[in-house]
C-alpha cells in the first residue's frame, strides 16, 4: 500500500500504517467487521493476561457483547488489575493529573506507542505537513500529550518545539514571545485555556499582531472545545482552529481532527459504543448521544474491554469512513441552572458566543448557578457591549441568571489541560 509519511521509523510503523489504511480505505462493511473482529480477538487474548480479565476464556463476539461495561470509578480504583505488562517491559510511563481523584499510573509499550501515534498521524497529517512549524504549548512532564504531538510531528515531518508556559523556571511569557519571533510557528498546539491566557498577555503587551502573524492553524486539545470558542479564537488569530484530539492518559487518543475539520473516531484503534440513559450499550450511530464506552484494539500494556469513559458525547455521520463525535463533558460534572442540568460543553458554547470574552466563572449557591462572571479581552469590546450581548445570548438560551463583566479572572480558570479540572476551576461555590 506504501508508507504515507516521509520517514518510516521502524518496520512496525509500516505494518501499522498498512493495516490501518486497509481498514479506513475500504467501504466493504463485512471486511471492516472482519478486520475489527481480528483485532478484537487479539486484544481479548492480551487482556486475558491481566487479573481483571483472567477468566474470560477464548474470544467470541457473543462473549464480548455480554461484557458489562466497567465504570470509570471502578477502573481507576483497581487500575493495576487491568495491567498486562510490568514496568520492566514498557518504554513510557505516565500518570493522570488526578483532577478526578488519585493519579492513575499508565504504562505504554513500544507497540502501544506506535499503533497510537500512527493512527493519529494518519488524520493529523491531513492538516499538518512537512512545510509546517509546530509549537507545542501542552505539558510534557508526566502527561502523554506532549510526547504524542511531538511523536506525530516526527512521523509527519513537521518541525516542532515544546514550550509549556506553566513549566516553572524554564518557560515564561517573555521566553515564549522570543520563541515565536525566532521560530515563526505556523501551527499552535495547546489547551483552550492556555491560548486564551496567552492571547490576553499578548494583547496587554501590544505584541499580539506580530506574534500571531505567522500562525495559520491552531490545534486545541486537553479540554472541552466548543464551536463558539473555535470561532472566537479563529477570529482573533486569523487562523483555522481545530479540536485536535480527544482521549485520556489511560486510554490514549480516541478521536482526532482530519481534513473534514471534525473529531473523527479512530475506529481502527478502538471499538466505540454508546451507553444510553436506559443503560443499553449500542453501536455508534448518526444523531446518537450517550456515554462513550471504549475497547482498545491495539492496547498492549493495559488492554481495555468495554471501559466507560464517563464522558457524554454526540455522534455525527461518517466522513472518510469514520464517525465523528462531539465531546459534551463529563457526566458527573453536570450542574444545575434553574433546575436544568448542563454539561461543560453546553454552557461554554453559549458563553463564548459573547464577543471578546476570554474566560468565565459560574457562581453557585445551594447547588444551582446564580451568577455568571465573564472576563473581557484587553483592548476588546466595551463592558456595556459585552453585557448587552451576554444578557441577550444567555437569556435566549434559557440561562436566566445575573451577569457580571470583569477585566481579569484568576489564572486558574485557564491554566490548561493537566493543571485543571473544569468544575474546580470554573465553578465558584459559596462557602458553608
Amino acid at each position: 500500500m506504501g508508507y504515507p509519511f516521509p520517514f518510516q521509523h521502524s518496520d512496525l510503523h509500516g505494518r501499522c500504517a498498512d493495516e490501518l489504511l486497509q481498514f479506513r480505505n475500504t467501504t466493504n462493511v463485512d471486511l471492516r467487521r472482519e478486520i475489527t473482529d481480528k483485532w478484537l480477538s487479539s486484544a481479548w487474548d492480551r487482556a486475558s493476561r491481566s487479573e481483571h480479565y483472567r477468566h474470560i476464556g477464548n474470544f467470541t463476539k457473543h462473549k464480548f457483547d455480554s461484557i458489562t461495561p466497567v465504570n470509570k470509578r471502578t477502573f481507576k480504583e483497581s487500575y493495576s488489575a487491568f495491567d498486562a505488562a510490568d514496568v520492566a517491559s514498557i518504554i513510557k510511563y505516565y500518570e493522570t493529573s488526578g483532577t478526578t481523584g488519585v493519579p492513575t499510573p499508565t504504562k505504554r509499550t513500544f507497540e502501544d506507542i506506535v499503533w497510537n501515534y500512527v493512527g493519529v498521524a494518519l488524520l493529523w497529517g491531513e492538516l499538518v505537513d512537512r512545510s509546517d512549524r509546530s509549537i507545542v504549548l501542552l505539558p510534557s512532564d508526566i502527561a502523554p500529550i506532549g510526547d504524542l504531538i511531538a511523536g506525530c510531528c516526527e512521523i509527519i515531518g513537521s518541525a516542532a518545539v515544546r514550550c509549556y508556559p506553566f513549566t516553572q523556571g524554564i518557560v515564561s511569557w517573555d521566553r515564549m514571545e522570543v520563541l515565536f519571533r525566532n521560530f515563526r510557528p505556523t501551527v499552535i498546539w495547546c489547551a483552550p485555556g492556555t491560548l486564551l491566557q496567552f492571547t490576553r498577555v499578548l494583547r496587554q503587551r501590544k505584541s499580539f499582531d506580530d506574534i500571531a502573524s505567522s500562525v495559520v492553524k491552531i490545534m486545541l486539545s486537553g479540554e472541552v472545545v466548543t464551536e463558539s470558542l473555535k470561532r472566537s479564537l479563529g477570529h482573533w488569530w486569523k487562523a483555522e482552529v481545530y479540536n485536535a484530539s480527544y482521549g485520556s492518559t489511560e486510554t490514549g487518543t480516541i478521536a482526532a481532527a482530519g481534513r473534514n475539520g471534525r473529531l473523527n473516531v479512530l475506529e481502527y484503534s478502538f471499538l466505540c459504543e454508546l451507553r444510553n440513559d436506559d443503560g443499553e450499550v449500542l453501536p455508534l450511530a448518526e444523531g446518537a448521544r450517550g456515554e462513550l464506552i471504549i475497547s482498545s484494539l491495539h492496547g498492549f500494556a493495559r488492554p481495555m474491554l468495554r471501559i466507560a469513559t464517563g464522558d457524554a458525547v454526540s455522534i455525527t455521520a461518517p466522513e472518510s469512513g469514520l464517525h465523528s463525535l462531539e465531546v459534551l463533558g463529563r457526566k458527573e460534572e453536570a450542574i444545575l441552572i434553574r433546575d436544568v442540568p448542563y454539561l461543560a460543553g453546553d454552557i461554554e458554547n453559549h458563553i463564548y458566543k459573547i464577543p471578546d470574552v476570554t474566560g468565565y466563572l459560574l457562581d453557585m449557591a445551594e447547588g444551582s448557578v446564580t451568577r455568571v462572571i465573564v472576563e473581557q479581552m484587553p483592548d476588546g469590546s466595551s463592558t456595556d457591549h459585552i453585557m448587552q450581548h451576554a444578557t441577550r445570548i444567555l437569556g435566549d438560551a434559557g440561562i436566566d441568571v445575573r451577569v457580571e463583566v470583569v477585566s481579569q479572572l484568576p489564572i486558574t480558570t485557564k491554566s490548561g489541560a493537566g493543571l485543571k479540572n473544569w468544575k474546580r476551576s470554573n465553578i465558584l461555590e459559596a462557602r458553608k
